[in-house]
């Protein structure tokens, strides 16, 4: 039995050892531990970093989409601007246009009133004339001989009806029957004027 117990006994742990390996278990946790915090750490700042980052580029971006639409806006209003200056030009130009249009009409109608006022002048003056030729026709028809009246051949011609105008009667006898009408036309007579009384 002696020999039995005198087998060889698992060797104690030195307790320096063990102490030693604890510490470095214990310092292994340590450093594991500030490893996780110094690189969640790091992810916090990238991640702040990251955000500011972003924060910039959509301030940035804002500004550049305003004064995208500050631009655009005058871009528009330049544009307004320009249509209504072509407007007010094209209303103006249709404008002069209707008065240049009513300028002429009112020319042309000035020069057709000229015109039929010369033409109204010449065909009255070319009336006269025929008138004066009648006339000159009457004085010498009433000198003839034959100017004695178509009825009762003894007094010479000296009444006119109106408004035929056939000199052919004396005073007379073209008061007496005028209510039967011009003896030559049988137009109604208005008035009876004396020619060379």
């Amino acid at each position: 039995m002696k020999a039995a117990h005198n087998m060889e006994q698992p060797a104690l742990p030195d307790p320096i050892e063990i102490a030693t390996n604890t510490t470095n278990r214990s310092n292994r946790a340590y450093i594991t531990e500030q490893e996780v915090k110094a690189a969640e750490e790091s992810k916090r700042i990238e991640r702040e970093a990251q955000a500011a980052a972003e924060q910039r580029f959509r301030e940035e971006n804002e500004e550049r989409l305003l004064e995208l639409k500050r631009q655009e806006l005058e871009a528009e209003e330049r544009s307004v601007a320009l249509r209504q200056r072509t407007l007010d030009s094209e209303v103006k130009a249709e404008e002069e246009r209707k008065r240049i249009e009513r300028e002429a009409q009112a020319a042309v109608e000035q020069r057709f009133r000229e015109e039929n006022e010369d033409r109204l002048l010449e065909l009255k003056r070319q009336e006269l004339e025929a008138e004066e030729r009648s006339v000159a026709l009457r004085w010498r028809a009433l000198d003839s001989e034959d100017n004695r009246c178509v009825i009762c051949y003894d007094r010479p011609i000296n009444a006119c009806p109106v408004p035929c105008g056939h000199l052919n009667c004396c005073m007379v006898c073209l008061t007496a029957t005028m209510d039967r009408g011009c003896p030559i036309c049988r137009q109604k007579i208005d008035k009876i004027v004396n020619v060379f009384g």
